[in-house]
């Protein structure tokens, strides 16, 4: 929700791109677009919440060999198709998360919430938010909390207001 960042952005975030309390990031129009910090970016301070995480993300990295990438997981094993991937360049780091991965896994995530916590009461299943919906969800929230649409715009890496308008529609 502080992010709103693409989920491939938010997959691809590195420890060295925090610097100063902030996020200072190249992001990818595409799951396939290069890493150049020529590229858009995203430049903004980091909530104590997101500064909390990434402690915590430090930390872990340590228990997966030193990964680079904020959002990492402890592989349960080493498989053929992860030593491929790493052999061709996909991913970097045995414990990188791929976006597909990260959808996944945020829809197990929220699944157990609702079962073990009771979220999510009174929606059925179709219903249910995905990781992409709460990219759009924090959008409506900045608007609601007074941001201009400039701003949202910026933290969203739209080249179009009318496209972060088109995020903010439909989540009141």
């Amino acid at each position: 929700l502080h992010l709103a960042l693409r989920r491939v952005d938010l997959v691809n975030l590195r420890f060295d791109d925090v610097r100063d309390g902030r996020i200072v990031s190249a992001i990818r129009k595409t799951e396939t677009d290069a890493r150049e910090i020529d590229a858009t970016s995203v430049d903004f301070p980091l909530h104590p919440d997101v500064q909390r995480v990434i402690a915590e993300a430090r930390r872990s990295s340590l228990r997966v060999g030193r990964c680079p990438f904020i959002v990492h997981r402890a592989p349960e094993r080493r498989t053929k198709r992860a030593a491929d991937a790493l052999a061709a360049g996909r991913l970097e780091h045995p414990a990188q998360v791929t976006p597909d991965y990260a959808s996944k896994a945020f829809k197990r995530m929220r699944n157990k919430a609702r079962r073990d916590a009771d979220a999510f009461d009174g929606l059925e299943n179709r219903q249910l938010p995905t990781l992409h919906e709460i990219r759009a969800l924090s959008s409506h929230l900045y608007a609601r909390a007074g941001f201009d649409v400039s701003a949202v715009q910026d933290l969203m890496a739209h080249t179009d207001p009318d496209m972060t308008r088109a995020y903010q529609k439909g989540h009141a």
